[in-house]
C-alpha cells in the first residue's frame, strides 16, 4: 500500500465532528486528535450531514432554538449528539443524546466522540444490510411467481446492480450438454 492509499484509507476511518459557529469551547475541538476531523456548521446554512461518513453532532448546552434543529437534522441523518452541559439537568433528555457534564478533558471528549462515531457507522452499515435485504426478498418473491425467464433475470441483474451502487453488470447462462 503506498502512503497515498494509506493516507485515503485513515480519512475513510477518520469520525467526523460537526458543531455550530457559536460553539464556545473552541479549544477542546482544536485540541482533537487526528482522527477526529472538525466541521464547522455555518449559522443560516442548512445541516449537511453526510450518511457515508461516520460523525456525531457536538453541541455546547444549555441547547437554543438553533440547536434544537440541529439536534432534530441530526437525528433525521441518524447522527448521535454529544452535549456539553454545565449540569445534567441542563441538558435534553432524548433518545441517542450523551450528555458530558463540564468539565471534561481532552482524552475522555475523544473517546466519547470516537464511540459516537462508531455508533453512527454501525447505525449506518446496519440500515445498508436492512436495504439489502429487503431487495433480496423481493428478488425471492419474484422468484417464486415470475414464470418468464427474461424478466427474472432483467429483475435479478436490476437489483443486483441497486443492491452493489453498480452501473451495469452481466448475468451468464452456462447450457451444459446433457
Amino acid at each position: 500500500m503506498t502512503d497515498d492509499q494509506a493516507y485515503e484509507e485513515s480519512l475513510r476511518e477518520r469520525g467526523i465532528v460537526w458543531y455550530p459557529a457559536d460553539f464556545s469551547r473552541g479549544g477542546l475541538v482544536a485540541g482533537l486528535p487526528d482522527d477526529l476531523e472538525p466541521r464547522l456548521l455555518e449559522p443560516g446554512q442548512p445541516a449537511t450531514f453526510s450518511p457515508d461518513e461516520a460523525g456525531v453532532l457536538l453541541l455546547d448546552g444549555p441547547v437554543d432554538d438553533l440547536d434544537a434543529s440541529l439536534l432534530e437534522a441530526a437525528r433525521h441523518a441518524f447522527v448521535p449528539a454529544v452535549v456539553l452541559s454545565e449540569s445534567p439537568e441542563a441538558a435534553p433528555m432524548a433518545r441517542g443524546f450523551v450528555t458530558l457534564t463540564l468539565p471534561v478533558g481532552p482524552a475522555t471528549l475523544a473517546s466519547v466522540l470516537r464511540a459516537a462515531c462508531e455508533q453512527a457507522r454501525v447505525t449506518r452499515e446496519a440500515r445498508e444490510s436492512t436495504r439489502q435485504l429487503e431487495e433480496l426478498n423481493a428478488i425471492g418473491v419474484r422468484l417464486s411467481g415470475e414464470r418468464d425467464t427474461k424478466l427474472l433475470l432483467e429483475l435479478i441483474l436490476t437489483k443486483a446492480r441497486r443492491i452493489t451502487r453498480s452501473d451495469a453488470g452481466s448475468i451468464y447462462l452456462i447450457e451444459t450438454a446433457a
